[in-house]
């Protein structure tokens, strides 16, 4: 697979990814996302769609694209800034009873929900739209532009290949050495 077939399938992943995660703020916004028994990421740069785009859509953020770049991060932002609003008003502010069960969500707060829910989607129309333009764009290229983004998928495996060893290492217990005049123990 070359460099550019492996970064337009990454965005494709992306924008599964993303689907995913606006079906879920659905459910949350209904009351019908379980907070105490699945996680959900807060942090836009870690959530799928927004480690994409920070870590490969930048990389096309200067050039021809660069316009289309800058839409896009100013829509994630605004979509996120309405998800954590969602996510105030439902996951945080909701109450357990006196037993310790989850009360279902007020009228209010479903009210509440709902109208940046809505935001949302009008907003994901538009990023879906930004998300197409960016591939015409990037299909447009030629091969050798996607040169940096090998580089960059290399240095990232690269870094996942040590982060694994060190794991590994670290599972099957570091060999211990005896070293110096009073043998105090090294860790290789």
């Amino acid at each position: 697979m070359t460099n550019k077939e492996m970064y337009l399938h990454h965005l494709h992943q992306a924008r599964v990814a993303y689907t995913r995660w606006v079906g879920m703020i659905k459910l949350l916004s209904a009351g019908l996302y379980d907070t105490s028994k699945q996680t959900i990421e807060l942090n836009a740069l870690e959530i799928e769609f927004g480690k994409w785009f920070h870590q490969e859509a930048m990389l096309f953020s200067e050039g021809t694209c660069t316009s289309t770049v800058s839409e896009m991060e100013a829509l994630w932002t605004e979509i996120h800034s309405h998800f954590m609003d969602i996510y105030e008003v439902c996951a945080q502010k909701q109450k357990n009873s006196f037993f310790g069960i989850k009360k279902p969500l007020s009228d209010a707060a479903i009210k509440i929900s709902t109208v940046h829910y809505h935001e949302i989607i009008m907003l994901s129309d538009k990023l879906k739209n930004a998300l197409r333009l960016f591939e015409k764009q990037l299909n447009a290229k030629g091969e050798d532009e996607f040169e940096i983004f090998g580089n960059y998928l290399s240095a990232q495996e690269h870094r996942q290949n040590v982060e694994k060893a060190k794991t590994e290492k670290a599972k099957s217990g570091a060999s211990v050495g005896v070293s110096g005049a009073r043998g105090a123990y090294l860790s290789e």
